[in-house]
């Protein structure tokens, strides 16, 4: 290989290193499951427990409530004029709680005022017991003699008041400290004895205390078999520790043989509603058959919700976000965007035979007839039946529902409504206006009702929508383009103002803009420029850039003026001459020649050089194209200007824009280079025009080379490049042979060679 080959290949290492578009993660931010999550169908619309099935291969599918079921239970005791907050303190606070009159606490106050002696005593007996729990040993003293006697002095006690009181509510909660003794003291026998001979005979279960009572009981039943069916009946109840008993659930025991140990039809119900919910598939198979089986069954409710929410995951998740439904396994192959929605398409099928179920269920057999019509008309919409959905809604009476179950209901009608509106340009009615921002704090809601206006086409409401969703760095909302474009960090957006890069025309965006300046008239109008009102210079930027892209330079100018010039992106950032300074060197006439820029300014002496070179006898033709030119190539991917047409410059190939040719491959560059070289007056001036279109057609041959790549074999592949650079140079060094060596050896002779121009 030559010396002179070896000197360029050498020059433009350097230069290849930073045009590849390639990219190697090695740890990075990327959304998953929970991320993406959508779920509006809450459990809490329909009883006072909370159950989320969020993985569904295991069992943790329950978020705690706010306040538990044993606070809510004081409360009631309390004849509820004690604040949660303060029942709380005494029952989960570490720290120490006077009893005493003079106690700051409004629950051991009450007790006091109402002289309930029994209650005060209860709770001190309670704390002791805490105490004495395998979580508070002394690892360091190491004493069980110790332990092992203050359990047994405790039991005692227990059983003596648990015959001395005549409070019922005191004397569950004194059983329960007592199996919760025995089992502390490894007495499995005398739980099974005490629970089966006196207790299931003088309590049934359905209550917290009954619950856990026999959760202990549950806990040491020795036949397996059994110890399933003692699990399904307590799964059949709605009380906050239904999951916990799951732990002694053996899944491998096949149905039938618990089964047999039913003798109703809601213990058959319980069973089958146990053995389906560890099914990560479609169940309306189980739902029906319990339906057949015990129609007011609670383990129907469970399922059905269950039901909804897996169709939730399975076609808004990636409806709305293209990711991957959360409940499902992420296979690279599966994942394309055309497979994700194929099989929205089977799940909305699903959809449709589930609605078909519960339109023939008769609702004066099922336990909560408004979930069942609310499920129709939920599923009504997950099935595009939009204007059903709305007609079923009119008919749910909202007389004796929960705050919860009118929010679904709301939140549902204006899924329903948004998606039945026709036309581009959209017109939100009133009603639906004022639901939007009651619910404004539901991030999820907010990017519902966005996704559907942007599949009506209105992608200008659908981003200011977007705009008032508040996300943090590893927060928000996460989708992917329904066009299939790419940001310029990954493959997915996280923000309204790179979906407004991304998806919106100069056009769309310039209607943002122009509204920023006229007077908001509604509420609503208000309220979607609430965001937006405060970063003007972040919209007219975009707005000037998006004219960059289609090099509608006087409309880019006048975007750019009611740019500030201290925004990030305007003046602050041109450290550099945006005409005059290139990627191989310096190419002013004298060290002295700066002039300060901001984005406007530039793009008015861009205009002005487009318009003298216009001129057929201007002599300066070959160095004022040869500035725009410069220019071009200063604001593409590879120059000093970049922020004019991008912003922000990543390392990742973007695929979302009109401009990539140009951006990536220089083609405006490659154009007025030439021109300057078709009048350039002599060799050195030509030299340094050739130079500058070798280079372009190499950053363009490169860009081509690893968008195909990138096609092949996916976006972060970490080939190197094949490109032959010296090809590019061929026509250079052939006719400017003196010239070539003298532009390939250094940076500062461009100034020289322009200046002959």
């Amino acid at each position: 290989m030559s010396t002179q080959n070896n000197r360029l290949i050498s020059f433009f290492i350097l230069l290849l290193s930073s045009l590849t578009c390639n990219i190697t993660w090695a740890c990075y931010f990327y959304p998953g499951s929970s991320d993406v999550e959508i779920s509006f169908f809450s459990p809490t619309a329909f009883s006072d427990k909370e159950f989320k099935y969020s993985n569904f291969q295991n069992f943790n599918f329950y978020d705690a409530q706010a306040f538990s079921d044993n606070i809510l239970m004081w409360s009631t005791y309390c004849k509820h004029k004690v604040d949660y907050a303060s029942i709380r303190e005494v029952l989960e606070s570490d720290e120490v709680i006077s009893f005493k009159t003079t106690t700051k606490n409004a629950f051991i106050k009450y007790l006091h005022k109402v002289g309930d002696a029994a209650a005060l005593s209860y709770l001190q007996f309670a704390k002791e017991v805490e105490l004495c729990s395998p979580g508070f040993e002394d690892v360091w003293e190491n004493n069980p003699e110790v332990t092992i006697y203050n359990r047994q002095r405790l039991l005692k006690l227990a059983q003596n008041r648990v015959t001395t009181t005549n409070n019922v509510t005191l004397k569950k909660r004194y059983y329960f400290q007592i199996f919760r003794l025995l089992q502390y003291l490894g007495e499995n026998e005398k739980i099974i004895s005490l629970y089966d001979e006196v207790y299931s005979k003088t309590y049934k279960t359905g209550d917290l205390l009954s619950n856990w009572i026999f959760y202990y009981r549950l806990s040491v039943e020795p036949d397996q078999i059994k110890q399933n069916f003692l699990v399904s009946r307590l799964f059949g109840l709605p009380t906050d520790n239904r999951f916990q008993f799951l732990n002694f659930f053996q899944k491998d025991i096949a149905m039938e043989k618990i089964l047999r140990l039913a003798k109703t039809p809601q213990e058959r119900a319980n069973v089958i509603a146990l053995y389906t919910s560890i099914n990560q598939e479609f169940n309306l198979d189980s739902i029906k058959q319990i339906y057949r089986i015990c129609p007011s069954s609670l383990s129907l409710e469970f399922l059905l919700i269950r039901e909804i929410n897996k169709l939730e995951d399975w076609i808004l998740v990636p409806t709305y976000t293209l990711f991957m439904p959360t409940s499902r396994d992420d296979y690279w192959e599966n994942s394309t965007n055309s497979r994700i929605l194929d099989r929205v398409k089977v799940d909305c099928k699903r959809a449709k035979e589930l609605l078909n179920f519960v339109c023939a269920v008769d609702l004066n057999k099922v336990n909560n007839p408004s979930l069942w019509q609310l499920t129709k008309a939920y599923l009504e919409f997950l099935t595009k039946e939009n204007h059903k959905s709305l007609e079923t809604l009119k008919k749910i009476p909202l007389s004796k529902v929960n705050g919860d179950f009118k929010s679904l209901h709301l939140k549902i009608y204006t899924l329903a409504t948004v998606a039945n509106l026709k036309g581009k340009k959209i017109e939100l009615p009133s009603d639906i206006q004022q639901i939007i921002m009651d619910y404004e704090t539901d991030k999820n809601f907010l990017f519902a009702i966005a996704k559907e206006i942007e599949f009506l086409g209105d992608n200008v409401t659908a981003a200011l929508i977007l705009s008032n969703i508040t996300s943090s760095e590893f927060g928000g909302v996460f989708w992917k383009s329904i066009s299939g474009k790419r940001t310029l960090a990954d493959d997915y957006y996280s923000s309204w103002y790179e979906y407004v890069d991304a998806e919106l025309s100069a056009e769309e965006c310039g209607a943002i803009a122009k509204e920023l300046f006229t007077p908001k008239k509604t509420k609503f109008q208000k309220w979607m420029f609430k965001e937006v009102k405060n970063q003007k210079n972040r919209v007219f930027d975009l707005l000037g850039i998006k004219f960059m892209r289609i090099d509608d330079i006087a409309n880019a100018q006048k975007a750019f003026q009611n740019v500030d010039n201290e925004h990030y992106t305007n003046g602050p950032m041109f450290n550099k001459h945006p005409f005059l300074d290139g990627y191989l060197g310096k190419i002013r006439e004298n060290a002295n020649q700066i002039t300060s820029y901001n984005k406007s300014k530039a793009l008015k002496e861009l205009l002005r050089l487009k318009k003298s070179v216009a001129e057929t006898k201007n002599p300066n033709r070959a160095k004022e194209y040869f500035l725009i030119a410069n220019f071009y190539f200063n604001t593409s991917y590879y120059g000093n200007s970049w922020m004019f047409n991008r912003i922000y410059r990543s390392a990742n190939s973007d695929e979302n824009y009109l401009d990539e040719n140009n951006y990536y491959g220089c083609e405006r560059a490659i154009f007025y280079f030439e021109k300057a070289l078709q009048h350039a007056r002599n060799k050195n001036f030509a030299a340094l025009c050739e130079l500058r279109i070798a280079t372009c057609k190499l950053n363009k041959a490169t860009y081509l080379f690893n968008k195909q790549q990138s096609q092949r074999f996916g976006p972060y592949y970490s080939d190197t490049p094949e490109v032959n650079s010296a090809v590019f140079f061929d026509r250079l060094k052939k006719r400017y042979p003196s010239q070539y060596f003298e532009l390939t050896s250094s940076c500062e002779i461009a100034a020289r060679y322009f200046k002959a121009g």
